[in-house]
């Protein structure tokens, strides 16, 4: 029995040996190496996805709509579209050359406008060239003497003249009532027709070009008037969808940890409400400030610059520096285009704004950097000092949906005297989402117009009927 007892005693032993070697062994090529140890404990989660976070510069300067015309056809193209692609891409080749000041004639608008195929660039707001050097890959136009100072570009025409078929662009400033006209090369003008034809024949959106002075430029007797501005109006009801989404809340800690280099910052309490995290990076030489508002749910970074930075960027650079930024976090959580650039004597302010099904969403009663249709940063010394955003984001399904029809052109001009507002006065009107936040963590998007006066207030001109899914 005792010799039975030690011969088990030796097994039991052998077998614990050998499994300290098994273990040994797996600790050795299982455990991580120190970096890989530190990357995996300092790097917090994405806070967004890997497809909203690859644009480059120009996919974030586009203008947030097209116009085509062609046989008396004028047709919305909006981002989401593949021909609103194929369009950009084809005129983002241009080469633009001998630039100068034209005073169109009513018969060279007649033309623009109902005789030859052309497309039009829209954006949200009279832009600058520095927003355009962002966007066309061969005129640099900050090099062009006649064009590079202007600073409030309403439009940019494209057209093909019908007897040579030679591609001509026009620039066009509504508040200075000038026209810059260019050569247009390295643009294939069939290949640009045929874009054209295509986007114009299959577009659900038909638009009607309309004067907001109510005087045509393209009629001999406003020849020796000012010309008008134009906007676009819906020949007949358009079918958009209404959606709703479930909200998705960013944690305040992960985004302390992808903007300060120590994650272990712990925050002051300013009041209920506002919570400010300060950091002073010690090989930057520089202090950095989250202050977060736990009832808004926001956040605000700033940045002050180093000396050692650069001092001066062009636009398309401190675009790009913003782009980078914010890629290293995923910070684009849903889809944002430019919207404006604000100048200043300093710093531009740049704001991003979200776009859902190719149309730019505006939060009810909101300001901007207080809710997730804007981001708003701003550039000093080569890299980014403000950094303004809502901690909320749409969530990736909708949850309800409905067919919504849009008033027609004249239904929306009824509308727009209903509300007393001076078609003389109206800078733009487009198609839009209006947000809506409902209960328990939800949105609904509306389709509207808004409709943008002088004075930059924008009016929301609400749907008329809807059906449910």
């Amino acid at each position: 029995m005792k010799k039975n007892l030690e011969r088990i005693k030796s097994i039991v032993l052998t077998f614990l040996i050998l499994l300290s070697f098994v273990l040994t062994g797996y600790l050795i090529f299982s455990t991580p190496s120190f970096e890989e140890s530190s990357d995996r404990y300092l790097r917090p989660p994405y806070i967004g996805e890997l497809k909203n976070n690859q644009q480059s510069v120009f996919q974030l300067a586009i203008p947030f709509q097209l116009i085509a015309r062609n046989q008396r056809n004028h047709a919305l193209i909006l981002p989401q579209e593949k021909r609103f692609d194929h369009l950009l891409d084809i005129i983002r080749e241009a080469e633009l050359t001998n630039f100068s000041i034209i005073h169109p004639t009513h018969e060279q608008w007649k033309t623009v406008f109902w005789e030859t195929p052309g497309v039009e660039l829209n954006f949200l707001h009279d832009t600058s060239i520095g927003r355009l050097d962002s966007l066309f890959k061969r005129t640099v136009f900050r090099d062009q003497p006649l064009i590079k100072d202007q600073k409030q570009i309403s439009r940019i025409l494209f057209y093909i003249e019908p007897r040579t078929n030679k591609i001509w662009t026009w620039f066009i400033s509504d508040p200075t009532q000038s026209v810059i006209q260019a050569h247009t090369n390295r643009i294939d003008a069939n290949q640009l027709n045929s874009l054209i034809n295509a986007a114009t024949l299959t577009s659900k959106y038909a638009l009607i070009p309309y004067p907001t002075n109510n005087k045509p430029p393209w009629e001999k007797e406003n020849e020796r008037i000012p010309f008008s501005r134009m906007i676009y109006l819906p020949k007949e009801p358009f079918q958009v969808e209404s959606l709703t989404y479930n909200l998705r809340q960013i944690d305040i800690e992960h985004m302390k940890q992808w903007l300060f280099t120590d994650p272990s910052v712990t925050p002051i309490q300013l009041n209920n409400n506002e919570s400010l995290y300060m950091y002073n990076d010690p090989h930057m030489y520089n202090d950095q400030i989250i202050t977060y508002n736990k009832q808004k749910n926001t956040m605000i970074y700033t940045n002050a610059p180093t000396a050692s930075e650069k001092q001066t960027m062009l636009i398309r650079e401190e675009i790009d520096e913003i782009n980078q930024f914010i890629q290293r976090h995923r910070g684009w959580t849903n889809t944002y285009f430019l919207d404006r650039i604000e100048t200043g004597d300093h710093a531009n302010q740049y704001i991003f704004r979200l776009f859902v099904n190719g149309l730019p969403v505006y939060w009810k009663d909101s300001d901007v950097g207080n809710s997730p249709d804007t981001m708003q940063f701003q550039v000093v010394s080569g890299s980014i000092n403000k950094y303004a955003r809502s901690l909320y984001f749409l969530s990736n399904e909708v949850v309800k949906h409905s067919q919504i029809a849009t008033p027609n052109k004249d239904q929306l001009l009824s509308l727009i005297k209903q509300r007393g507002i001076d078609l003389n006065h109206v800078k733009r009107v487009y198609l839009s989402y209006q947000a809506i936040p409902e209960p328990n963590q939800k949105v609904s998007l509306t389709p509207c117009w808004v409709v943008e006066t002088g004075n930059g207030k924008i009016h929301y001109l609400s749907t008329s009927s809807k059906e449910e899914n």
